[in-house]
């Protein structure tokens, strides 16, 4: 399932945090409803609306695969992968690199 809030022109401050609280509670909902490994999320809001939405207290870092680019594990929740980075930076070549299958 991917889920995307586009970029396009200027949004004002309140539709973009209506949007966060949209796709945060899409998120959960997702979650709960369909066995999930990995969820990726681009943006510190986002990562942060998602979190708190889903309740998760303890976030155990795994993998740094770049500036800002960490792969963790939800304590409470050992299936799930948390994959985040800041929305300014690159996603690392690397990350998905160790998601494609011989």
């Amino acid at each position: 399932v991917v889920v995307v809030i586009g970029q396009e022109g200027k949004r004002r401050r309140e539709i973009a945090e209506k949007l966060t609280e949209i796709l945060a509670r899409l998120t959960k909902e997702i979650v709960q409803k369909i066995p999930i490994n990995d969820i990726i999320i681009e943006g510190g809001d986002t990562a942060s609306a998602i979190i708190r939405k889903l309740k998760w207290k303890r976030l155990i870092p795994k993998i740094e695969w770049g500036l800002g680019v960490v792969t963790m594990r939800i304590r409470d929740n050992t299936n799930i992968c948390l994959n985040t980075k800041p929305g300014s930076y690159i996603w690392p070549e690397t990350l998905f690199n160790s998601w494609k299958r011989d």
